[in-house]
């Protein structure tokens, strides 16, 4: 679905959100997900930079993350959504400038499409589950230890080339993941069987 710059813009008002670059985090709010990791990295840099970290979602784990926060002294920095209807989920990836993610526990998560296809580079933990997905410089990047975190936020923040390049090649590497391109590998496939079985 296309959104209008002015359901985009009202999003945007409603969370208190201005010319900020936004760091966003879809999905389950659990601790498995180690998003306390990405607030204690982001902790680093969220008074040297014009950046929000928005939190969308709930779970388990929000509650201990809302108190971290505040022993943080983030409050500022960090917004916790809540629960946000799937409907409208896409409009939320519409407002994030990054999409990232801390866990090692994940395959190829729907977030990591729903974010490509949104035009938004990844900034998540090496996995080789995500070789193929992720294409580390080109559609996002990997960092392999909690303390690389906001090292790579910052090359995102700072080198407007690289998160352009980044963005253009999101989009593009999520039209594997269409369903055009699904049902086209499926009729191929089909007249593959049919051809052979001929034979």
């Amino acid at each position: 679905k296309r959104y209008s710059e002015e359901e985009i813009a009202a999003l945007k008002e409603s969370l208190g959100l201005k010319d900020e670059f936004v760091i966003l985090s879809v999905g389950r709010v659990a601790f498995e997900k180690s998003i306390d990791v990405m607030i204690k990295e982001y902790d680093k840099i969220a008074r040297n930079v014009n950046a929000k970290f928005v939190i969308v979602g709930d779970g388990p784990a929000k509650e201990p993350l809302v108190k971290l926060v505040d022993e943080l002294k983030l409050n500022d920095y960090v917004i916790f959504t809540g629960m946000v209807p799937y409907a409208n989920i896409g409009l939320y990836y519409m407002i994030g400038d990054c999409f990232v993610n801390a866990s090692i526990t994940e395959t190829q998560g729907l977030t990591y499409i729903e974010a490509l296809s949104s035009n938004l580079p990844i900034v998540v933990r090496y996995d080789k589950n995500l070789d193929g997905l992720i294409n580390d410089r080109e559609n996002g990047l990997f960092y392999n230890s909690p303390e690389e975190f906001s090292d790579k936020l910052m090359e995102l923040i700072n080198e407007k080339e690289l998160l352009a390049h980044l963005k253009e090649n999101a989009y593009k590497s999520a039209k594997v993941y269409s369903k055009q391109n699904y049902a086209e590998q499926i009729n191929n496939l089909y007249k593959s069987i049919l051809e052979n079985k001929q034979k």
